[in-house]
């Protein structure tokens, strides 16, 4: 025979596990609901000014390579600011359709820190490492 005792710690546990379970689910729907979607982060146009030629890297799967592309732009006047709209210009041309080596569509620049003139921190989405 189960002792009193022992048959109250049963039921405690079986009622804590149905609770965090009820949890779980409440909170799975909550990251669902939040998370839909990814948003569409479009390009933030410079300030207007003088375009500069901005030089461009893409890298090719198909020999192993980089090749470099010339883009006028106009870039803002923050260096942060200039790094994530470079980046940004660097991902669109990786999402076009010939692009030689592609990238997903919801891929995104989010922000760019810069530690000192020679290094900096990007932070990019989960699209991109996807």
């Amino acid at each position: 025979m189960i002792s009193r005792k022992l048959q109250f710690m049963i039921a405690a546990l079986v009622l804590a596990i149905l609770a965090l379970g009820f949890n779980l689910i409440h909170l799975r729907r909550k990251a669902e609901s939040v998370g839909a979607g990814p948003v569409a982060q479009g390009l933030i146009p410079p300030p207007s000014g003088p375009t500069q030629q901005m030089t461009l890297y893409l890298a090719s799967d198909e020999d192993d390579s980089l090749r470099s592309i010339s883009v006028p732009s106009a870039l803002p006047m923050d260096a942060g600011e200039r790094g994530r709209f470079a980046l940004q210009n660097l991902i669109a041309h990786y999402r076009r359709p010939d692009s030689p080596h592609p990238l997903g569509s919801g891929a995104d620049v989010q922000e760019v820190y810069l530690l000192d003139p020679a290094s900096a921190v990007v932070n990019l989405n989960a699209e991109f490492a996807d």
